[in-house]
């Protein structure tokens, strides 16, 4: 059993490899204004530096909101990434010297995700810019290798025989996780009443028929912004929706 389990991740790793490749030739081929697979990577190679800082942006990203991120300066950034990195690395080292794979394949297989994932990523959206890297649309799922670090790095913990160390290593854990998340959640709430307060403004705008002033929320020459506008009209003329009771001018 425990030999299957072993050759089961090694399955993972391949099967998680072949799925980064169809997820890249996605991005790139289906994905409009996106460059293709070879650009991204000659991107990659002409600037080795800066898909390693993009790398770990992508990282930090993945346990901090992008606010938070945007606030710190790009050392603190990096030094975020390199502290997961250390962590990844740590973990998939207790892992295999414990031969974990015995017990669950899971953890580590949510690590390497992580680590496919990210490195599909830059080759993806490197040469679209830095930002893409703290974009929670794609750093959200990042946050499995945290998972998985977290599952191996505890079940060490819980093999510890001395008691105060163990519960203090706990505590550690649970201390830093609580800590992380109540600046995320905090940051979060700030952001969600920022987007209600744009929100009511659009709103205002288009009740006041204002259009020029609402074309600063869309991209100039997308031609977004013209069906909002006759959906507006139209809903003015028939009465609906908002102006169901109000007095139309």
């Amino acid at each position: 059993m425990p030999s299957m389990r072993k050759k089961s991740l090694y399955w993972l790793i391949f099967f998680l490899m072949t799925a980064s490749a169809f997820q890249l030739l996605y991005w790139n081929n289906v994905s409009t204004g996106t460059p293709g697979v070879g650009e991204g990577i000659m991107a990659v190679f002409l600037n080795l530096s800066g898909a390693a800082i993009f790398f770990l942006r992508s990282f930090a990203a993945s346990i901090l909101h992008q606010n938070v991120i945007s606030s710190l300066s790009m050392n603190s950034q990096l030094l975020i990434g390199l502290l997961l990195l250390v962590v990844y690395t740590g973990a998939a080292y207790i892992y295999y010297s414990q031969k974990m794979w015995n017990t669950s394949i899971v953890p580590m297989a949510l690590i390497l995700y992580t680590f496919f994932y990210s490195g599909l990523l830059v080759i993806a959206r490197f040469g679209l810019g830095f930002d893409n890297a703290t974009a929670p649309r794609y750093s959200g799922e990042l946050i499995t290798g945290v998972i998985g670090a977290t599952w191996i790095i505890n079940h060490r913990i819980h093999q510890i025989k001395k008691p105060r160390i163990k519960w203090s290593l706990i505590a550690l854990s649970v201390i830093s996780i609580l800590a992380v998340e109540s600046v995320n959640i905090r940051t979060a709430k700030s952001h969600d009443r920022a987007l209600a307060n744009q929100l009511d403004r659009q709103i205002n705008l288009l009740h006041e028929a204002k259009y020029e002033e609402l074309a600063q929320w869309f991209i100039p020459g997308s031609g977004a912004l013209k069906p909002v506008e006759e959906g507006d009209q139209l809903m003015r003329k028939h009465r609906l929706g908002p102006y169901k009771n109000k007095k139309i001018d």
